[in-house]
């Protein structure tokens, strides 16, 4: 039999899955239809105490608890279906733990994935670099450093913040 002069081409190889968006924000919107955006994308907080905080606040035993919003956008390319998808923060000490571990699913086509919102529960003691891994598979896709600042303000201004005149 005489092969065919137009033969298939096998599709072509374009990897994947792959990272589109890997961001701290205020809040995530989606509509109706789907589309995603993040509000207020930020790489850093600040957290001010006042003169009456106790002098133990921050610190190991005593730590700042907020709470984080994360989007991590997937595009599936040619990666389809089930994968692990890891957060993991290291602190400015070198110390690290999972802020989330989860399963997730990449739809079928090229452009597809999924959009993981999630929001992370960070305690902080000192100011620093706090960074976020994002691991799929084992694999660190990228690193999202967020800049904590903790400073106690000055006693004049926690006064005149309080409405007193020196």
């Amino acid at each position: 039999m005489a092969k065919s002069k137009k033969q298939k081409k096998k599709p072509k190889k374009v990897g994947g899955p792959f990272l589109a968006a890997a961001v701290f924000c205020e809040s995530i919107m989606e509509d109706k239809a789907g589309k995603i955006s993040a509000v207020g994308i930020m790489d850093g907080v600040a957290f001010w105490l006042s003169t009456d905080a106790p002098p133990d606040v921050p610190s190991k035993g005593n730590p700042i608890t907020f709470m984080q919003n994360i989007l991590i956008i997937l595009r599936t390319g040619d990666s389809p279906g089930k994968h692990k998808l890891r957060l993991v923060m290291e602190q400015p000490s070198g110390k690290r733990s999972d802020v989330l571990n989860q399963d997730i699913s990449l739809s079928a086509p090229l452009h597809g994935g999924c959009n993981v919102k999630t929001q992370a529960s960070l305690s902080v003691y000192s100011s620093g670099v706090f960074l976020i891994d994002v691991i799929l598979n084992d694999k660190r896709l990228t690193r999202m450093p967020l800049n904590v600042s903790i400073q106690r303000l000055p006693s004049t201004m926690a006064d005149n913040a309080k409405g007193k005149k020196n």
